[in-house]
């Protein structure tokens, strides 16, 4: 309240306890209303407005509380609402995990680096972001119609020590001019975040051929745990380039940490789709082999995948990479049964998250897997030529080790627009 004009805080009050709903916290409440007070959700001065169901309309915002009342959750979403700096009230929600703005103009650092609960950060048309503000427990951070450039504080905050514990990136509604400063800003990123981040997404950002090859082969070099890159929404109009680089260049990095590439909304999916295009269809399938991680093109049911490329999406991901591999990591036999098992139960993950066929189990990569893959009996282990050719582990001089295999790879959450 301290922020609020001493002549308003009894109208803050009134307002506070009339519009309080069950289960809330009145301590969180109150700042939540004086927030909202400030940035011109709500008119003190108005004595004509009724408040009571002000928790019941969320007129232009939203928030959720945990099971002590206290508020978790607090979003920001008017499109109406005039640019506002966040009051520096925002200490006092505590427990404020996820954090969504809309038209926000600046930002207090020191406050929000003092929320210890904060996980996701969303910000919608940024005007400016504190270079100082440390997010020492910031998951995901958002990006949303903003200005990027070269000169804005947001890039060199970003490439800096101070979001270690960020997994996941996300962009929406940059220029394909912006989005060559996000991608030369991401290839000088800081050593704490290239070894956590796990996501990065880059929505409706004009995104096109030799920005992607920049993606794939200068940028995803500096996060060995990247797993889930989403390009819908975008321009590109093919892989040809990019598997032209593979074969005239072998010392090009490939990830191996890639399972999703989300490429619906592109050019390239209505040529292999729609126009069924025998060259585009080629190229992926060329890229899905040397990239044999990939499993996921971001297909939302079926026949969204021509059906090889379907079969190269389902061998990636039954363990293509295992059964194709260098030979430098050895597999147990003892870990197979669960390879095995995970082939089949989760063989529905080629599709997105929300359809209805990503739980249909179909058996192709599991047969791929028997076919290609150690016998079943009379082996202690599995190596790799290079080839394709398996031999058993007494033939090579690496020996395996089963507690390396033991976890299973969750398969992506594809986080929607948070606004």
């Amino acid at each position: 309240m301290t922020e609020t004009p001493e002549e308003d805080r009894g109208r803050l009050l009134t307002v506070a306890i009339d519009s309080m709903p069950d289960k809330v916290a009145f301590i969180d409440w109150i700042v939540v209303v004086s927030i909202l007070s400030l940035i011109g959700i709500v008119n003190l001065h108005d004595d004509d407005v009724d408040y009571r169901d002000l928790a019941d309309h969320h007129n232009g915002w939203k928030y959720k509380v945990d099971d002590d009342g206290r508020n978790i959750s607090l979003i920001i979403f008017d499109e109406d609402l005039d640019p506002f700096d966040l009051p520096a009230g925002i200490v006092r929600l505590e427990r404020l995990a996820d954090l969504r703005l809309r038209n926000c103009r600046s930002l207090p650092a020191k406050e929000l680096s003092c929320l210890l609960y904060l996980k996701a950060l969303s910000l919608a048309l940024l005007e400016n972001i504190p270079a100082q503000m440390e997010l020492k427990y910031l998951k995901t951070l958002y990006l949303t119609n903003s200005q990027v450039r070269p000169t804005s504080p947001f890039l060199p905050w970003m490439a800096g020590q101070l979001l270690p514990s960020l997994e996941a990136l996300y962009f929406y509604g940059a220029g394909e001019i912006e989005t060559n400063y996000i991608l030369d800003a991401l290839r000088n990123l800081g050593v704490c975040l290239q070894s956590n981040l796990e996501e990065f997404r880059i929505k409706r950002c004009e995104l096109n051929d030799n920005q992607l090859e920049t993606l794939l082969f200068e940028v995803l070099p500096r996060f060995p745990n990247m797993n889930s890159l989403d390009l819908i929404l975008n321009e590109i109009q093919s892989v040809e380039s990019v598997v032209d680089r593979l074969r005239s260049d072998k010392t090009c990095f490939i990830s191996k940490s890639i399972r999703y590439l989300n490429l619906q909304h592109n050019p390239i999916m209505k040529k292999m789709m729609i126009e069924g295009d025998p060259k585009e269809t080629a190229a992926i399938l060329s890229f899905l082999q040397t990239f044999n991680t990939v499993c996921n093109l971001g297909g939302c049911k079926g026949g969204d995948y021509d059906p090889d490329v379907e079969y190269a999406l389902r061998i990636n991901h039954a363990g293509r990479n295992i059964v194709e591999g260098s030979g430098d990591r050895p597999l147990p036999l003892s870990v197979w049964p669960i390879v095995l098992e995970r082939s089949f139960e989760k063989s529905g993950h080629i599709y997105e998250e929300r359809n209805e066929n990503r739980n249909l189990k179909n058996p192709t990569g599991l047969y791929y897997l028997l076919r290609n893959g150690p016998a079943l009996a009379g082996r202690v282990g599995l190596v790799s030529d290079g080839t394709g050719r398996l031999l058993p582990s007494s033939d090579h001089a690496v020996v395996g080790n089963d507690d390396e295999y033991e976890e299973e790879e969750e398969e992506d959450d594809v986080t929607e627009n948070p606004f």
